[in-house]
């Protein structure tokens, strides 16, 4: 959320129709400060860190809550727009509704990822996911970044404010200025790169069977980097084949990734929206995708990318013997990916999209439906 959140603070703050506040929640280290520009205002919350504390917090930050109302007095805000899903917040949005400032609550996820998960970690995701359903039913402007979600919510709430706007690109100043190789890929170039966190819902795990199918691309290594908790059994074969790297990756590093890279893969089973596709776009990468949502919104099949059917080992692998075949132009798909950044991740476009929210008085109300 973090990467997300900054690139629409640094987005909006180039507008000359608002001043920018921005209050941001520590939980034992400053994500955010290093990354926030520089011409906005900048308040902190920390949590915490005893585990009776951080408890109460989750359930009722009132200091949070506190902390807003007044910077809802001094600033006498307009707007209070809710970017980082912001679940603990649910029992207080009434409360905050009684200051002067309109509140916009940017929605992530309409339907919950299949992630494996312990049973304490059900319990925490399951009220996670209720806090987050009763903000949407009480805040009256929604956003999205995803066109299937933003025709889902006016579905479900006919006479709410529901607003479209396109996901901010994740590639930050440092990706585009440094590059570093990971120590775990020293020599090491022209690989099947995925790049993300490690859930279910990602399809790491067709991946490695799709890789594992054909033994056409059996001279390029397979590159899984990102952090999480590794569940899959897919590492059985030949380890030597297939790259783990299982930690934080810098922007340098992310750079070499994408720029080294004979193609990424994105086998996604569930996707509402992604923020990884934008780097594939920006480093002209050539891609594979599925046809979830997101992807078949942002993906021009056989175009910027390739489409595959989730779950599907067969189609999959069809992709990587395509793409990593020597008659495959990738210069053509390079040069459309390099369009489709410039077209679709234009920080002024952004900003017009959402000064239109932010704008939008007359139809901008604070009430509950």
């Amino acid at each position: 959320m973090v990467p997300y959140a900054t690139q629409i603070i640094k987005t909006i703050v180039q507008s000359s129709l608002y001043e920018v506040y921005v209050l941001y929640v520590i939980d034992g280290k400053d994500c955010y400060g290093e990354l926030l520009p520089e011409n906005c205002s900048q308040f902190t919350y920390t949590i915490p860190q005893h585990k009776l504390s951080r408890l109460l917090y989750k359930v009722a930050p009132l200091c949070l809550i506190n902390h807003i109302e007044k910077l809802c007095s001094t600033y006498r805000l307009n707007y209070i727009h809710l970017l980082t899903v912001d679940y603990v917040l649910a029992h207080f949005i009434d409360r905050i509704k009684r200051q002067s400032a309109h509140i916009i609550y940017t929605v992530h996820d309409v339907y919950p990822h299949e992630l494996r998960l312990s049973f304490y970690e059900k319990l925490t995701n399951r009220y996670i996911q209720r806090q987050c359903s009763a903000i949407q039913k009480k805040v009256f402007n929604l956003v999205t970044n995803s066109k299937f979600q933003h025709q889902t919510l006016q579905n479900w709430y006919p006479k709410k404010n529901i607003y479209f706007h396109h996901f901010p690109s994740l590639v930050t100043d440092a990706m585009k200025k440094t590059e570093k190789a990971p120590p775990e890929l020293e020599d090491v170039t022209d690989y099947i790169l995925f790049f993300g966190t490690f859930h279910v819902y990602k399809g790491i795990e067709y991946l490695c069977h799709a890789y594992w199918s054909s033994l056409a691309h059996r001279d390029k290594k397979l590159v899984i980097a990102g952090s999480g908790k590794w569940e899959f059994d897919c590492m059985k074969k030949d380890n030597n084949q297939i790259i783990k790297i299982n930690r934080f990756i810098t922007d340098a590093e992310v750079s070499y990734l994408y720029r080294n890279a004979s193609c990424v893969v994105y086998p996604y089973i569930s996707a509402t929206q992604s923020g990884v596709l934008s780097l594939a776009y920006y480093f002209q990468t050539p891609l594979i995708a599925t046809t979830v949502d997101f992807f078949k919104e942002n993906i021009i099949a056989e175009n910027t990318g390739l489409l595959c059917m989730p779950h599907d080992i067969d189609s999959l692998c069809n992709c990587l013997n395509i793409i990593i075949d020597k008659t495959f132009d990738r210069k053509r798909m390079q040069t459309n990916q390099q369009n489709y950044y410039t077209n679709s991740y234009s920080s002024v476009q952004l900003m017009k999209e959402l000064e239109t929210i932010y704008s939008n008085n007359e139809q901008i109300k604070n009430t509950h439906s």
